[in-house]
């Protein structure tokens, strides 16, 4: 028989190895090796905390300024009480649609990627609802709203979870409620946003369509209403895109990589 020589790698050959999770606690301590306690750079935990709450802040802000919105359809369409109530409320048939979809792609994407994809349609849907034609805006209207919706869905779904878990246990309680606080602050912006844009659309002579009477189109008052997330949707997007994935998402991926190749033994 020949010689049956064993298999080794040269030093030069790096092998990969999946992290390991740490015994003990895991809210009181790195969740990777090597990773900083998270008390040292506390104002990257804020940085990590305030664009998922900027999200929060345009789940409220819609609720609070789709009244306005919807009262400016009125001045110039007819808009009867039940698609008064659709058009309030297709953001969140939008955002109905999105748990079901958030369900199935939420974990493969991650915390951070999710509340990316968030901004994204918070952006493109306001964007369509603002660009809707004066002639006929219902279904533009309509079609924004629902995917302004479902952008709620992803960042509503990822941003406490990556709040939870990026902070340190000793604000982690703080600042997942003051995430709850953005979603209010956001509300009652939104109902200031209305009255703002109301009170610079009208005019003295109440013929607010006519440049003549120092006033803005009808349209005015739904277009800057849901045209600030515009301004904030990108925040969100950029912000996000300069945080990392939260440790635990990342901890999870590498446990399932290791099971899936365990049965090869462990070969990669």
């Amino acid at each position: 028989g020949g010689l049956l020589f064993a298999h080794t790698a040269p030093p030069s050959m790096h092998t990969h190895t999946v992290p390991e999770m740490l015994p003990g606690n895991t809210n009181e301590m790195p969740l990777l090796k090597g990773v900083r306690d998270p008390r040292e750079k506390r104002w990257f935990v804020y940085l990590a905390f305030i664009f998922p709450a900027c999200a929060g802040f345009l789940f409220g802000y819609d609720i609070g300024g789709a009244s306005g919105a919807v009262n400016s359809l009125k001045s110039f369409i007819d808009v009867d009480d039940v698609l008064s109530s659709t058009i309030t409320s297709a953001s969140l048939m939008g955002a109905t649609l999105g748990s079901m979809l958030v369900f199935v792609v939420g974990e493969p994407l991650g915390r951070r990627r999710e509340i990316m994809v968030g901004a994204v349609l918070y952006f493109t849907g306001s964007l369509i609802s603002v660009l809707a034609p004066k002639s006929s805006p219902l279904a533009m209207v309509l079609v924004g709203r629902i995917v302004y919706g479902l952008g709620i869905a992803f960042s509503m779904h990822a941003a406490p979870v990556y709040i939870s878990e990026m902070a340190p246990s000793d604000v982690r309680g703080l600042l997942v409620s003051l995430k709850e606080g953005f979603i209010v602050g956001g509300i009652m912006i939104g109902f200031a946003a209305s009255a703002v844009c109301e009170g610079i659309a009208s005019c003295p002579g109440g013929d607010c369509a006519s440049p003549d009477a120092g006033g803005f189109d009808e349209t005015a008052v739904f277009r800057g209403v849901w045209g600030l997330p515009l301004v904030i949707a990108p925040i969100v997007l950029f912000g996000m895109q300069a945080m990392p994935p939260s440790p635990r998402w990342l901890l999870l991926r590498a446990a399932r990589s290791r099971a899936a190749v365990e049965p090869l033994g462990g070969a990669a």
